[in-house]
């Protein structure tokens, strides 16, 4: 699944996931990188955990979820991967 787009809807808002392959740097060069979920809510794209070959559309959404759940909180910073909350 990892190749694919997602999008869903929770909590009023709309979630479009997709996997990065590069990653990009600041300056918009791109690295080698491991593969990443790429989610964009509200306009701002966030890099929150890495992507599997494995992940199914339930597994991301709920990994997805479980995410913005946690990091509601504390929505003022931009959110980082967090590995430890999604395993």
């Amino acid at each position: 699944m990892s190749s694919d787009k997602l999008t869903f809807t929770h909590d009023g808002r709309t979630f479009r996931c997709w996997v990065d392959m590069e990653g990009r740097t600041a300056g918009g060069m791109t690295r080698p990188s491991s593969a990443a979920w790429v989610v964009e809510v509200d306009g701002v794209m966030h890099v929150p955990f890495d992507a599997s070959p494995d992940d199914t559309p339930a597994d991301v959404e709920r990994k997805v979820v479980a995410w913005y759940d946690a990091d509601r909180p504390k929505r003022k910073t931009a959110p980082r991967r967090q590995k430890d909350i999604l395993g």
